[in-house]
């Protein structure tokens, strides 16, 4: 899934047709919302392939940062709008799963360094990690009802790293 999405993603032209660019990405955020659905509704059971999705979606996207770091520039990476594409599965997270990957995004990209022009797309992924809506209250299961559940499997609480 995640090879698809990039494959699509690295085809995109990155030319100065902004509507263009903005309807192909459009595109593959439909493609993404579809592969959503295959996933199936079970957050716990798809837990580990979710967290893996969303770390290599990561490193993807901030890939190139490091040399562009080097010449003192803040200039976001050139895949940073990847992470568009990525904030469609945060809905697939549970609460904690969401605090890890926002952890292992604060560690490969501190906020301080992402909140420039051109980092919006890091931005709007934040956000949608910090939401606290998950698949389960989609279903209109209570918060109370949704945080005992996952308090009550401890086999869970092991953080997916």
């Amino acid at each position: 899934m995640q090879i698809s999405l990039i494959s699509l993603y690295k085809e995109l032209e990155i030319d100065d047709n902004f509507d263009k660019r903005y309807n192909e990405m459009k595109k593959i955020k439909e493609l993404a919302s579809r592969l959503l659905l295959l996933i199936g509704l079970d957050v716990k059971k798809n837990r580990e392939p979710m967290m893996t999705v969303h770390k290599d979606g990561i490193n993807f996207a901030l890939e190139g940062m490091n040399d562009q770091q080097v010449d003192g520039s803040n200039e976001p990476p050139p895949n940073i709008s990847y992470l568009e594409i990525l904030a469609v599965f945060t809905n697939k997270l549970m609460k904690r799963d969401k605090d890890n990957i926002l952890k292992f995004l604060e560690e490969k990209l501190p906020e301080s360094k992402s909140s420039d022009d051109g980092w919006e797309s890091v931005m709007m992924y934040r956000n949608g990690l910090r939401s606290r809506k998950s698949l389960s209250q989609n279903n209109h299961q209570p918060n109370s009802q949704i945080e005992e559940q996952e308090q009550c499997e401890p086999e869970q609480e092991q953080a997916i790293e």
